[in-house]
């Protein structure tokens, strides 16, 4: 999805109020249960 909009992991993140590590989690199936 953010590949899809030629956004930076960092970038994604702002857009969301997450960081670039949570950004990277998701992209990588990593939760936080």
């Amino acid at each position: 999805m953010r590949k899809d909009n030629l956004l930076t992991q960092e970038e994604f993140g702002k857009l969301f109020h997450v960081t670039r590590q949570t950004v990277s989690n998701w992209e990588n199936g990593v939760s936080h249960s």
